[in-house]
């Protein structure tokens, strides 16, 4: 079990790196949506960050689900939660209200009581 843990809590980091990229990437849909803006998404440096650290958690993804019940692994990819929620803090700027820890909270409680 501590193996599963591990790898994912790998899968979710890469899942909220992407995320986060991806996210950096379409800003430059700010001006609008046209061919140029498009063409800028797909060259843009944070488009292809983003698809490198999905796909890696997605191949960590598929390497737990090889060997894990399902319904062990899918819950994990609750931890995701807890890491966009500091990571957007920190870099994106957005608040982290007491309501947003509250939930994060009960997700993770939730988690914890599926394996009980």
């Amino acid at each position: 079990m501590v193996k599963t843990i591990t790898i994912m809590i790998l899968v979710s980091l890469f899942l909220v790196a992407g995320q986060i990229n991806l996210k950096t990437a379409v800003t430059l849909f700010n001006d609008g949506l046209n061919f140029s803006t498009v063409q800028s998404f797909f060259y843009s440096g944070k488009f292809w960050i983003a698809i490198a650290f999905t796909g890696t958690g997605g191949l960590l993804w598929l390497y737990v689900i090889s060997y894990e019940k399902l319904s062990v692994a899918y819950p994990l990819i609750s931890f995701s939660y807890i890491f966009m929620a500091i990571w957007a803090y920190y870099k994106l700027e957005e608040p982290l209200t007491s309501a947003k820890i509250a939930g994060i909270l009960t997700i993770m409680v939730g988690v914890v009581l599926l394996f009980k």
